[in-house]
């Protein structure tokens, strides 16, 4: 292989490579590490909350996967207190 050819075929592995960084980055699918670290937490703490039905967990072929969007909900609700028991109004 001539050193033109070696170039393109380096040049090609470096364009996958950021191609696919960048579907990574806008992909609203996570698995569970990138949930995690995404939500600043365990993956432990992912699962738990798919569990309990705050997130929901999505069959992909190499292991469950998370929206971003529902871990935003997920965490939002959380820290407005969301999953509790609201106390009622009082009478106007």
């Amino acid at each position: 292989m001539g050193v033109i050819a070696s170039f393109r075929e380096e040049v090609r592995k470096s364009l996958d490579e950021i191609r696919n960084d960048v579907a990574r980055a806008y992909s609203p699918w996570m698995c569970a590490n990138s949930a995690a670290r995404y939500a600043d937490c365990s993956t432990s703490t992912i699962f738990k909350a798919a569990s309990d039905g705050l997130i929901v967990s999505y069959r992909g072929l190499a292991g469950p996967r998370f929206r971003k969007e529902e871990i935003d909900k997920a965490i939002v609700g959380k820290k407005k207190g969301r999953g509790t028991t609201p106390k009622p109004s009082a009478p106007s």
